[in-house]
């Protein structure tokens, strides 16, 4: 209940929020709208800073890596003022969700955004028998598993990846 308490969602949709914007045509953080969100978000001092899905938030796709270094350094400006953590949330590329990678190129697009990311997670669905083979039991019944992997963690050693059941809203480290 009070980590429910401590989370603001702010919708943004239909309002044109653009973190990113071309200028010179070369792809920047959009400072006018960063700094315009500073107060708002500095007076509920948050800790993480969530931008769901990132593809919303940046000037499109017709500049992949351009783009993608351009929502890095919009995030590097949000930390810098905030002192939070920016967590962006990204989508897999079809092939790679088929294929259920998880390397850091995982996602859709180019890869400066995996580049300059601190970290990078890679979430895929796990069938019954990927569960089994992966954990030694069953899944449960009405549940689904998950596979978190940490492909790139700044300033620590390889991580393993870490199963996950999901039942309605609640997830289960398994």
């Amino acid at each position: 209940m009070h980590v429910r308490r401590r989370i603001w969602p702010i919708y943004v949709g239909g309002h044109g929020v653009k973190l990113t914007r071309i200028v010179n045509d070369a792809v920047v953080p959009n400072y006018p709208v960063l700094d315009a969100l500073g107060p708002d978000l500095a007076s509920f001092n948050p800790v993480v800073v969530l931008i769901n899905p990132i593809v919303s938030f940046g000037v499109g796709e017709s500049r992949v890596n351009d783009a993608e270094q351009g929502l890095i350094d919009a995030a590097r400006y949000i930390v810098g003022n905030l002192n939070c953590l920016v967590l962006f949330i990204h989508h897999t590329g079809k092939v790679n969700a088929r294929a259920k990678t998880t390397d850091q190129y995982s996602a859709r697009n180019g890869s400066a955004l995996a580049d300059g990311a601190r970290m990078v997670h890679v979430l895929n669905p796990l069938t019954d028998t990927e569960y089994k083979a992966l954990t030694k039991r069953d899944l449960e019944h009405g549940a689904t598993a998950l596979l978190l992997s940490r492909p790139n963690m700044s300033y620590t050693p390889p991580q393993a990846g870490v199963v996950l059941t999901r039942v309605g809203y609640r997830f289960n480290h398994v």
